[in-house]
């Protein structure tokens, strides 16, 4: 059964009894049948996976009420091993503490990662303790707090000595308390990251002396950390020091907004070496001149400076994930440059796997056709009887006809006696007839993509009579034909797709011009089809009984006046036809 479907109705309309503005009217309207969808059919994992990205207090005071199913998924602990109490789910709750505490207990133990989004509503300190008192399996913990009369740092350290196995601590206050990072260290032994960020409006408010001792700290007790960010610290360089001495396995080190540190020297360099990733604030030493204006004086003042990763030697990479980056590069640049930098690279550019799938598109060439075809064929050679799959973007210069009978020649040679898919854009039609007796040659042809201003019926019939294995057909006109065509032609092609494929379970007619007929022997031959495309198909009356046909036989339908968007090649630069 469609889910969807679409259909281009012609309404008989009587003008002579409409009033002007009615007139002008299209008498084309376009009808929407969409049945509405059982939500119930969904499978629970699936709907479980939805509903979790609706939010704690829609789950608990909406979804939970809607049916039985929904229910029971939303008691399942499972749906609570990530609890996310964002600004609004916390005002909500504002007045209802035992309903967020309801969320905890719902997952009975198994309470993985929780996020305070705004710790200093009423009520969140008491809510942490109960979190603290009933989820020793906690991985993450992550605490904004805005309010600091609250003491909120004081919750915070005493109830880290119930989070054995915490692996993340995210704080983002106005003010971070040594004692919160002592406890961090004492209590949380498989921390892997730790975020103490410093929020906006207080990077000035910290002492360097405050921030040392807590840097100093982090050194000398969290040796396993491998993540740290410490945005708005006011440390200076012998906090860092200690850090980069105690903290051996460092991946990445964000030091953003820690403005009294001075990285320009020899800790720069130690820090762009012993770390993988690190983003520090830099003041650079520039002797102003008295005649600098005030807005460059700050530029020049304070620069932002990323330390990226050292330069990666490519030739450490796989020859798998090199191979497939190669591949994306194109057929010009690997033979013209990649194969050359190398003997490695020329080596996996000369594998015949890299050449299983190969598109010719020569418009965005600057060499000569000549050299450009003569490449094409070599690429057809290196792949050693493994290609299956060829697109050629631009068909219609002089020498493609030459190019597909290449890699056609025969199916004795290895050459191309594999190919599943063929795709080609024609620009001239003339060329269709030429090398319509080439498809004859790709007997295990699986998926066949013509895009052209005039597709003659031979193509069918060859397709019909040569390529029993064809289960995808693409036969699709130019934008300029859309509104062109004769209707008899267009039906003789349709009746020639019906009586000749009956496997065919895939088929795109964009801008045909056929008639009911035609899509009625369609419909009549192709039973096995599951996608029909009939996109910008004018002439068709899908008012009636055929149109009820095509919703019940067909799973996947587009009808005329669906959007263009996705259309390869010809609809490529007019989606919105």
């Amino acid at each position: 059964m469609v889910l969807n479907y679409v259909c281009f109705v012609h309404a008989k309309v009587t003008m002579s009894s409409t009033s002007k503005s009615n007139q002008q009217k299209p008498k084309e309207q376009w009808q929407v049948m969409q049945p509405t969808r059982n939500w119930l059919d969904l499978p629970s994992d699936v709907m479980a996976n939805i509903l979790s990205r609706v939010g704690v207090h829609d789950i608990l005071e909406n979804a939970e009420k809607v049916c039985t199913t929904w229910r029971k998924i939303c008691k399942d602990p499972s749906m609570w091993r990530v609890i996310f109490l964002g600004y609004s789910e916390l005002y909500l709750f504002n007045k209802d503490l035992a309903t967020c505490k309801r969320a905890v207990d719902r997952s009975q133990g198994q309470l993985i990662d929780i996020t305070f989004g705004d710790f200093g509503f009423f009520g969140a300190v008491e809510l942490l303790q109960y979190v603290a008192n009933r989820s020793s399996q906690l991985r993450r913990l992550k605490i904004k707090t805005w309010n600091t009369s609250l003491n909120g740092n004081w919750y915070v350290w005493t109830v880290l000595k119930k989070f054995p196995l915490l692996e993340e601590l995210s704080f983002h206050s106005y003010d971070i308390s040594e004692r919160t990072v002592e406890s961090v260290c004492c209590y949380c032994p498989l921390l892997k990251t730790l975020k103490l960020n410093i929020r906006k409006g207080y990077f000035r408010g910290y002492y360097l002396a405050s921030c040392d001792k807590m840097a100093i700290t982090i050194g000398e007790n969290l040796h396993e950390l491998e993540h740290l960010e410490l945005i708005g610290n006011q440390m200076s360089n012998i906090g860092l020091q200690v850090i980069l001495d105690g903290c051996h396995h460092l991946k990445s080190l964000d030091l953003r907004k820690c403005r009294f540190l001075d990285l320009e020297g020899d800790l720069g360099i130690r820090c762009s070496q012993q770390i993988k990733y690190y983003v520090c604030f830099v003041h650079a030493k520039v002797t102003l001149m008295p005649s600098t204006s005030k807005s460059k004086r700050q530029k020049m003042k304070e620069q932002w400076q990323v330390i990226m990763q050292p330069t990666r030697n490519w030739l450490e990479l796989p020859s798998d994930v090199m191979a497939s980056i190669l591949s994306r590069v194109g057929l010009h640049d690997i033979i013209e440059n990649a194969e050359k930098v190398c003997t490695t690279w020329r080596k996996i550019c000369k594998d015949p796997s890299m050449w299983r799938d190969i598109c010719i598109d020569y418009s965005c060439q600057s060499l000569s056709y000549e050299r450009f075809t003569n490449m094409c064929k070599l690429a057809v050679d290196r792949s050693q009887g493994q290609l299956i799959d060829v697109t050629i973007a631009q068909f219609g210069y002089f020498g493609d006809f030459e190019l597909l009978q290449y890699v056609a020649d025969s199916c004795s040679s290895y050459r191309s006696s594999h190919l599943r898919r063929l795709k080609i854009k024609a620009y001239n039609s003339l060329w269709c007839r030429r090398w319509t007796e080439e498809l004859k040659k790709f007997p295990l042809l699986e998926e066949f993509s013509l895009y052209s201003f005039h597709i003659p019926k031979e193509v069918v019939e060859t397709v019909g009579c040569y390529v029993p294995l064809l289960k995808t057909l693409k036969l699709n006109k130019g934008k300029s034909t859309i509104f062109g065509g004769t209707i008899a032609t267009c039906d003789k092609m349709a009746i020639a797709i019906g009586e000749n494929l009956h496997e065919l379970e895939h088929l795109e007619l964009i801008g045909n011009q056929m008639s009911n007929n035609g899509l009625q022997v369609i419909l009549d031959g192709c039973l096995h089809l599951k996608s029909l495309d009939l996109r910008k198909c004018r002439f068709l009356d899908l008012e009636g009984d055929l149109g009820k046909r095509c919703s019940q036989q067909i799973k996947c339908l587009k009808l005329p006046n669906d959007s263009l968007e996705g259309c390869q090649y010809v609809y490529g630069h007019d989606s919105n036809q």
